[in-house]
């Protein structure tokens, strides 16, 4: 490869990394393959250089801005892109170590992933089933990007790292955006890959404008490739990739499960319960000793009821992660729709109180101190009302998918007490403490969230 003239000499020391290869250089910076010598391990650095916004001094190492203004803005989304990173944590995202200073700008430290490119994996044209299963990893991690409130906004084949195993990673989130825009947004992404209202200011894009580049990613590697995908996938790939917003699938879950649908596995179990109820009567049959026969005992018949609708309960519904706020997705892939409801209310409580927090944190470093009296007037009745917010969902849920029928009724009311008279963050705590001990009891670690409650 070519070393670009703006990239920093190959054996240049910064800090604790030596620079050992140039990997690229886009518009927003240049990523280098560089050497921890502390944890002796290979690691990628990449620099804060935009193209147009600033140049290297003469004989020195040092970036100086040629449009401070701008430059200023991208050095802001560069740190921005760290935030982003070091707040996600899934198999399927690249993994941020550090952000330190060096040379005039800002360097980002993350996982060396080792594979090659999707659009480069693409064209050894593997099988129709390696690509069925490195779509739906690729869905789960956009699933957890998007439950998170994060849009990618940029995805596209240099964008997909696939690991040897065939596991895809999703990297360059420079162009991400979390929770809802406040102010105009600018034109990002690739145009090739870029949802049409990704590209003009008509529309807010949100995770739909993810799944448009996602399906446009693989359809354009097919044609490119030169290569047939399976036609379940072909078929998803056709609604997720429609130019109008409305047609395409609500959620990567949505689409997830779409793709997992199997009819002929349906097909198969019917006919494997026919078989049963017309076998297992006979075989009945001839197991009845003779003389209880000449007794006149008569064999009992089976008789096969399909099976009602079971919703989850409320409570398999609900997890919490490591930072102790409540997230939807302990059934990863709820089947009804009535759950996916349940849990996306659960996450607008949550973003509610999270956005008003984020709101009085943004007050304090504007006015350099905490405002305690407005925390308390405000943050504290929110977290009640939500509280019971939560309480009535549970409950309407029970009324309408399990029919008021509650097989687990003392604990679903230990619960709500416990959020009427609470805080979220409490009962988080108590659902992750008692996580630890799920290796060691069989029954599942939320159910005794409500056994401590009713104690």
């Amino acid at each position: 490869m070519q070393t670009d003239v703006t990239a920093l000499p190959i054996g240049t020391r910064l800090e604790k990394y030596e620079l050992q290869k140039v990997l690229g250089q886009g518009g927003g910076g240049i990523t280098y393959l560089a050497f921890d010598f502390q944890l002796e391990r290979e690691v990628v650095l990449k620099e804060h250089f935009p193209l147009g916004l600033c140049r290297r001094v003469s004989g020195s190492a040092q970036v100086e801005p040629v449009e401070p203004m701008l430059y200023e803005r991208s050095f802001q989304n560069f740190c921005r892109e760290a935030r982003i990173l070091a707040a996600l944590s899934h198999v399927g995202i690249v993994s941020i170590h550090e952000i330190f200073a060096a040379c005039g700008t800002a360097f980002l430290v993350t996982d060396y992933v080792e594979g090659a490119t999707l659009r480069e994996w693409m064209c050894h044209k593997p099988s129709g089933k390696r690509i069925t299963a490195i779509l739906i990893k690729l869905l789960q991690a956009l699933e957890y990007i998007h439950a998170n409130g994060v849009l990618h906004r940029d995805i596209k084949p240099d964008n997909i790292l696939v690991k040897e195993g065939d596991e895809p990673i999703f990297i360059d989130f420079g162009s991400a955006l979390v929770g809802e825009p406040t102010h105009t947004l600018t034109q990002v992404g690739t145009p090739a890959y870029a949802a049409p209202e990704q590209l003009t200011a008509l529309a807010t894009p949100g995770p739909q404008a993810d799944i448009y580049a996602l399906a446009r990613t693989f359809n354009l590697l097919a044609a490119e490739c030169g290569m047939r995908l399976p036609r379940r996938v072909t078929t998803s790939l056709q609604k997720a990739g429609d130019i109008r917003v409305e047609k395409r699938y609500i959620s990567a879950v949505d689409w997830l499960k779409k793709l997992q649908f199997r009819p002929y596995r349906w097909v198969i179990a019917g006919v494997s319960i026919a078989l049963c109820a017309a076998v297992v009567p006979w075989w009945r049959n001839d197991d009845i000793p003779v003389q209880a026969q000449k007794m006149g005992t008569a064999s009992k018949r089976s008789v096969i009821i399909a099976p009602k609708i079971r919703y989850e309960h409320p409570i398999e519904l609900i997890e919490v992660d490591n930072s102790f706020k409540l997230v939807a997705g302990f059934i990863k892939n709820p089947r009804y729709e009535r759950e996916i409801k349940f849990q996306q209310d659960v996450l607008a409580l949550q973003k509610a109180l999270n956005d008003k927090k984020e709101a009085l944190m943004r007050e304090k470093v504007d006015t350099g101190m905490w405002p305690k009296s407005q925390y308390y007037r405000e943050i504290i009745p929110l977290e009640r009302e939500l509280n019971n917010k939560f309480a009535q969902l549970i409950q309407e849920y029970i009324n309408t998918c399990l029919d008021g029928a509650d097989p687990q009724p003392t604990r679903t009311q230990s619960v709500i007490n416990i959020l009427k008279k609470s805080k979220m963050k409490f009962l988080a705590k108590m659902m992750h403490m008692y996580t630890i001990q799920e290796k060691r009891e069989k029954r599942h670690p939320l159910l005794r969230v409500f056994d401590f409650g009713m104690n």
